[in-house]
């Protein structure tokens, strides 16, 4: 991740399948979307309990939603559509587009 934003400047960074987006598995359809791992511009301090680690990072937050790799199994997706609530609820889950 910090390899490619040496080259790049982006506002938001995620991991996740493919198939999360294509099956419509996030919560807000307007809004970006969270999977295994991001980053973000914003500072954001508290995980709550929908992230299990959040760290600053070139001037923004690194988030972690689990300690293992998500897959689209149902307790994956509940975890994904957490932390993009949490993330809504601190106003850093911008719209799309």
């Amino acid at each position: 991740m910090e390899t490619v934003m040496d080259i790049w400047n982006f506002d938001w960074i995620v991991a996740q399948p493919t198939m999360y987006i294509g099956l419509s598995r996030q919560l807000f359809p307007d809004r970006r979307s969270f999977g295994w791992m991001g980053w973000m511009p914003e500072h954001l301090a508290e995980t709550g309990d929908a992230l299990a680690a959040v760290e600053s990072m070139r001037g923004g937050t690194f988030m972690l939603l689990q300690e293992r790799m998500m897959n689209l199994k149902k307790p994956d997706i509940e975890a994904c559509n957490r932390a993009e609530a949490h993330l809504l609820d601190h106003g850093v889950l911008k719209m799309l587009g």
